[in-house]
C-alpha cells in the first residue's frame, strides 16, 4: 500500500489549527489534501461521548467507485513529534513504537457503537432528571412546612430568619440544579438526534462524489502530538497534529 504523508500540525485545544498555514494572521481550521485520487477535508470538532472528533469530507476523484469504510480511520499519540519515514510500512512501525497510546493504535468507533452511547446518554441524563426534581420538590415542601411553623411562632428570632434564608437557598440551589439537568437533558436528545445523520457509515463513493460527516476516535489520553491515517483506494493518507495546550502530556 502506498501513502501520502501530509506533515499537518495542529496548534491550540479547541479548534486546533494546521501548522503550516497561508496567511499565519488569519489561520483556519480545516485542512485539505487533494490528489488525482481523492480530495479529504478534516477539521477536528472537539469531544464528544468520550471521543475525538474529527469532521471529515471525502471526494472520490478517481474513475471507479470506491468503498471507504470509517472504522479503518485510525490514530497513534505521542508526547514527542511522529518522524516520516518513506514507506508505509515504515510509518506504521514508527507510529506504532513511539505511541503512548494502552493499545497503540486506535480506530474509530463504529457508527452503532456512538449511536448506542447516544442513546445510553439520553436514559442516563432522563434518571438524573428526575432524581433531581424528587429531591427538589422534597426540598421545597419542607421548606414551606418550615416556614408555615415558623409564622405561627409569636416570636420571630434572628436565627430563625437565618434558618428560613438558609433553607430558601437550599431550595433555589435545588431548582438550578434542576433546570441545569433538564437542559442537559434536552441537549442529549437533540445531540442524538442529528447524529444519526452526522455521523459517517461505510459507503461506497461513485467517480465525483463526495461524502462529509463525523469520525469518532475513542479518547484515551491527551498527548502532544497526534497521528491521523484515512485509508482511501490502497492509500493511506497521514496527517499528523499538534496540540500546544499546557494540559497535554
Amino acid at each position: 500500500m502506498r501513502y501520502a504523508l501530509l506533515n499537518l500540525a495542529l496548534a491550540g485545544c479547541a479548534p486546533y489549527f494546521p501548522l503550516h498555514q497561508v496567511d499565519p494572521l488569519n489561520p483556519t481550521a480545516q485542512t485539505v489534501a487533494e490528489t488525482p485520487e481523492v480530495t479529504l477535508e478534516v477539521q477536528h470538532a472537539g469531544k464528544q461521548l468520550n471521543h475525538q472528533v474529527f469532521l471529515l469530507s471525502i471526494t472520490n476523484n478517481t474513475p471507479d467507485t470506491v468503498r471507504f469504510s470509517p472504522e479503518q480511520v485510525s490514530y497513534y499519540a505521542s508526547s514527542k513529534m511522529f518522524s516520516q519515514p518513506p514507506t508505509t510500512q515504515e510509518v506504521h512501525k514508527e507510529s506504532y513504537l513511539n505511541s503512548r497510546l494502552l493499545s497503540k493504535r486506535i480506530f474509530a468507533s463504529s457508527p452503532n457503537l456512538v449511536l448506542q452511547l447516544a442513546n445510553d446518554r439520553v436514559k442516563d441524563m432522563k434518571v438524573v432528571s428526575s432524581l433531581a426534581l424528587i429531591a427538589t420538590t422534597a426540598l421545597v415542601v419542607r421548606d414551606a412546612v418550615k416556614d408555615q411553623k415558623d409564622f405561627l411562632k409569636e416570636t420571630w428570632t434572628t436565627q430563625d430568619a437565618k434558618r428560613s434564608l438558609g433553607r430558601d437557598a437550599v431550595a433555589a440551589s435545588s431548582m438550578l440544579l434542576v433546570n441545569s439537568t433538564i437542559q442537559g437533558q434536552a441537549d442529549a436528545a437533540i445531540e442524538n438526534h442529528y447524529l444519526h445523520d452526522e455521523i459517517l457509515r461505510e459507503t461506497q463513493l461513485p467517480p465525483g462524489a463526495t461524502y462529509y460527516g463525523k469520525v469518532f476516535l475513542r479518547h484515551e489520553i491527551s498527548y502532544r502530538y497526534t497521528r491521523l491515517i484515512v485509508p482511501f483506494h490502497n492509500v493511506d493518507y497521514v496527517f499528523d497534529f499538534k496540540r500546544q495546550s499546557n494540559s497535554t502530556k
